[in-house]
């Protein structure tokens, strides 16, 4: 079920707002809609990624396993360079 809620802006953040609503031809509510949508999901996906990490943190200070920094670096050196590979391995003490 939809619900209405209600948002505070600066006058000169309504009015650009009005302008790119115009130049891209859609409605205030739509460009609206889009941004808390876009923001809601990069955010999401940013808590995502801070959990698989500290989670990934909390396996390597319990086990020592993980993969040597030499690995890494020499794959995303690859990866810059255009040569797609998969990723390192753990190694496994």
């Amino acid at each position: 079920m939809k619900q209405t809620l209600s948002v505070k802006i600066a006058p000169e953040m309504k009015d650009r707002l009005a302008q790119l609503a115009l130049t891209k031809d859609r409605s205030i509510h739509w460009l609206l809609t889009q941004a808390i949508t876009r923001y809601i999901e990069q955010e999401e996906r940013q808590e995502s990624i801070k959990a698989a990490s500290l989670d990934a943190w909390v396996s390597f200070q319990m086990t020592g396993v993980g993969v040597p920094s030499k690995d890494v670096c020499d794959w995303l050196s690859d990866l810059a360079q255009g040569k797609y590979r998969n990723p390192p391995l753990c190694d496994d003490k």
